[in-house]
């Protein structure tokens, strides 16, 4: 399963933290970003835009694996002073408009 999602900076000056965090990823988030079943992941900026590809083949594991995870707790936490993901917390998610295999 392909997956896009989109979220947003809160502010254009928090750019290059926010970039620079990415940089810096702990060890143990990629860990579980893997053990939950991610591939392909990657995460583009267009202005305070935050857009995200992965493909994954069993979502509801991602979930379950990233839900249990205080690794992933803490990581939001540090994040979320610098991005609004949605309601409830919650990417947007978007609707695919073409494909090229």
């Amino acid at each position: 399963m392909r997956v896009a999602q989109r979220w947003i900076l809160k502010d254009a000056s928090l750019r290059e933290e926010y970039l620079k965090r990415h940089r810096e990823i702990w060890p143990e988030m990629k860990e579980l970003l893997k053990k939950a079943g991610y591939r392909n992941y990657s995460i583009w900026l267009s202005g305070t835009d935050v857009f995200a590809y992965y493909e994954v083949d069993d979502p509801d594991e991602l979930i379950k694996t990233l839900e249990a995870s205080e690794v992933r707790a803490r990581w939001e936490d540090y994040m979320r002073p610098l991005i609004y993901l949605g309601e409830n917390d919650i990417p947007e998610s978007l609707e695919e408009a073409f494909w090229l295999e």
